[in-house]
């Protein structure tokens, strides 16, 4: 399951529909979160999990070091709270990595950026 897309690529959108991937873009959150919630707990519901995190989820104003900044990301609050979600089957959570942190940006940018991004890693190892 992708969640929080907001621009996908022609060939990531063929990717997506040939496989299968289940999607929760930005406007279906922004929309209605009752039920994209309800569409994540049915997704997760005694599967396997991996996770791969990435931090430009976040709304530019809030993740600035990344390679794609996009606007009307999630905020900190919107984000945790998927996590706790998806972390509530943490027993069927199988990996997880972060990705997108751009070192190439200005040091203020990437440590305030690695901060959210400890938040997010802080979900998993508590």
């Amino acid at each position: 399951m992708l969640i929080g897309s907001r621009k996908i690529e022609p060939e990531e959108g063929q990717f997506i529909n040939k496989y299968g991937i289940k999607t929760l873009s930005i406007e279906e959150i922004k929309y209605d979160s009752a039920k994209t919630i309800r569409k994540l707990r049915n997704f997760i519901d005694s599967k396997e999990i991996y996770i791969s995190f990435d931090i430009d989820v976040f709304d530019p104003n809030i993740v600035k070091a990344t390679y794609y900044r996009e606007e009307n990301g999630l905020n900190e609050d919107e984000v945790l709270r998927f996590l706790d979600i998806i972390l509530k089957k943490k027993e069927n959570l199988r990996g997880f990595d972060l990705v997108e942190v751009n070192l190439d940006f200005p040091k203020q940018d990437v440590e305030e950026t690695i901060k959210t991004a400890r938040k997010v890693l802080g979900k998993f190892i508590s």
